[in-house]
């Protein structure tokens, strides 16, 4: 369903930082596990790993952990993603939340939340405006954060920051 698509501007060399959520401090919200997947068109409007490439995973909820992806057209690293300005890319994840659930195909969290991401890669010349974020933010959240330098771990560094989206996980009854 494309009305509710999440869609995110990038340009070549920006980076994207997920964080994982972090509940340690939260005891009363379990750890949600996910696997995220680059996949088709195809499979991010049916919610179904088809033709994916691994993203990045959450699955340590005793650790901050944290996926980034570097839009490059070209990559070092065989079988690494790759991105080509004027097109489109998808991330889904399929991962239902619970451990035993991380390794789900299809359905999940993809469908149940919607969590899933359209990237549309710009060339250098698109100008995306900025927006900003706390440093005091809290997990359990899944943090998506865009930052136009790929050189940059300061997340939060004044007007490094383009695109901030957070996906809240409901407590479980």
């Amino acid at each position: 369903d494309r009305r509710n698509t999440h869609v995110i501007s990038v340009r070549l060399f920006d980076r994207v930082n997920i964080l994982c959520p972090s509940p340690s401090q939260y005891s009363s919200v379990p750890y949600e596990y996910t696997k995220l997947y680059a996949v088709s068109s195809d499979g991010y409007d049916v919610c179904e790993l088809q033709d994916e490439k691994p993203v990045g995973v959450c699955q340590d909820p005793f650790r901050q952990s944290t996926i980034s992806i570097t839009f490059r057209n070209f990559s070092p690293l065989p079988g690494a993603l790759e991105f080509k300005p004027g097109k489109s890319y998808y991330v889904i994840s399929t991962s239902n939340g619970t451990k035993e659930g991380i390794d789900n195909r299809f359905g999940g969290l993809c469908e149940n939340k919607h969590m899933k991401l359209k990237f549309e890669v710009h060339s250098g010349m698109f100008r995306i405006k900025s927006k900003t974020a706390s440093s005091s933010m809290s997990t359990p959240l899944l943090y998506i954060i865009h930052t136009s330098d790929s050189n940059s771990d300061n997340y939060f560094a004044q007007g490094s920051i383009n695109y901030v989206m957070a996906f809240k996980f409901p407590e479980k009854h």
